[in-house]
């Protein structure tokens, strides 16, 4: 639900989708041993991704720093 309230800006980098990759591979490249499902939501939210499946060679993700 949205709210006016500001939340925490969450550290990111960019990285680039390549061809093959999908949310699940990018989320675990970017927490190795993290828990990927809680990674592939956050970075879905964090790029406003329809479906987890939106990918398209050559995007730019905004992807969570740890």
């Amino acid at each position: 639900m949205a709210t006016s309230d500001e939340g925490d800006p969450v550290p990111v980098r960019v990285v680039t989708v390549e061809p093959g990759d999908t949310l699940w591979d990018i989320a675990a490249r970017s927490k190795p041993g993290g828990n990927v499902g809680d990674t592939v939501h956050e970075i879905a939210e964090l790029n406003a991704l329809s479906s987890t499946g939106d990918l398209q060679v050559g995007q730019h993700l905004s992807v969570p720093r740890y």
